[in-house]
């Protein structure tokens, strides 16, 4: 478990230099908290002149290239040779911490904010600044069942609960290990949450389980691909990860029943939490439109700034029929180049998501499968 490096203290020893741009290479990568969001280790990145956490665009998953770094506000001073030597090493084989995948979560806590623990998968490569702490596991499975269970919503109220400002060491030692029973559902929809590039194919290679190939949705619906599990398989391709808004809701709704199994909660306990304890998530969610292929239309999440269509252009998309398309121009300045022009299709009807009803039918379905596996093992 690592700190990593202090942002000032780094720039005034003549490790890091502020300057914002994209990496030449992984290990030129210096990682900030807004990089990522639960199960999302490429959720945004800082515009080409940034100057605080509020100059970030959110990334589009559907269009980033297979090998895609995101931008920086840091670059190393060192060369590479020598950095590494000033990288806390793994206590198991001496090597730099920075050359495995770790899982990290955003070391500021925010107790009233729409989500509190934040954790996602980053590859070997990149640094952080103090604003992010990160863990390595010799176990990379377990690595992968950890990041999902903690991007759980009743691991984000355990992390609420225990009421500190940071997450270091010390709430990190004290994190739960739950009943393993879920291990490979939980595991597999993790990695199909984090790893968005080629940069994870090796994690996936390792991680990857036949009873991957065994699982599915809890619930039909058009906006999610029915072969996401059956056409697994060791190598990671481009269509492998979830991309789609509603898909990647979807396995964080199975993600938050599944752990609340593990960990011995009933169903009314795990909607009183989201209920309670998560209202500004909640109003987002309440307020969140999706198209009919799974992106989003319209939202007024503070967290996802010019995502869908904007509100007067929404108003008129509302009246669409079935079928019927709205496009938006953007100008996307997100990816080595420059800024480009990019026209998204947003195509009717459009709904929203009710969650405690979706857990609700996730929970039935587990416990059916749970019941049907029981019954057959008793046979």
């Amino acid at each position: 478990m690592t700190v990593m490096f202090d942002e000032a203290a780094a720039q005034r020893s003549g490790l890091l230099r502020r300057q914002t741009g994209f990496p030449p290479s992984s290990e030129a990568l210096v990682l900030s908290g807004p990089h990522f969001f639960v199960g999302n280790p490429l959720y945004k990145t800082p515009r080409s002149i940034c100057s605080s956490n509020l100059q970030y665009d959110v990334l589009d998953l559907d269009t980033l290239p297979y090998d895609y770094l995101p931008r920086c506000n840091f670059v190393p001073e060192l060369s590479v040779n020598l950095f590494r030597t000033r990288v806390p090493s793994l206590p198991w084989n001496e090597k730099p911490s920075t050359s495995v995948f770790r899982l990290v979560v955003s070391r500021g806590l925010s107790l009233g904010g729409e989500r509190t623990l934040q954790p996602a998968i980053i590859i070997p490569g990149p640094c952080h600044i103090d604003g992010v702490f990160s863990i390595a596991f010799k176990d990379l499975p377990f690595m992968a069942e950890t990041a999902g269970n903690w991007s759980s919503i009743p691991f984000d109220f355990f992390v609420k609960a225990a009421a500190k400002g940071d997450f270091r060491a010390n709430l990190a030692r004290i994190m739960p290990v739950v009943d393993r029973g879920h291990a490979d559902q939980v595991a597999v929809r993790a990695l199909l949450l984090n790893c968005l590039t080629h940069w994870y194919a090796e994690l996936w290679s390792e991680c990857f389980r036949s009873a991957f190939l065994n699982d599915r949705w809890t619930k039909c619906d058009d906006r999610l691909r029915v072969d996401v599990f059956t056409n697994l398989g060791p190598e990671w391709r481009r269509r492998t990860p979830l991309r789609s808004h509603y898909a990647r809701r979807q396995a964080l709704v199975e993600i938050d029943v599944l752990t609340s199994m593990s960990m011995g909660l009933t169903l009314e306990e795990l909607k009183s939490i989201w209920r309670v304890q998560f209202p500004i998530a909640r109003r987002y969610e309440s307020e969140t439109f999706y198209d009919s292929r799974g992106r989003i239309a319209f939202t007024a999440s503070r967290g996802l700034v010019d995502v869908g269509l904007p509100r007067h252009d929404w108003l008129r998309a509302k009246q669409l029929s079935i079928g019927e398309t709205i496009t938006q121009i953007v100008i996307d300045d997100t990816q080595p180049g420059g800024p480009r022009e990019r026209t998204i299709s947003y195509v009717a009807p459009f709904d929203r998501c009710d969650r405690e009803a979706d857990y609700e039918i996730a929970w039935a379905e587990f416990e059916r499968r749970r019941n049907g596996a029981s019954a057959e093992a008793a046979q």
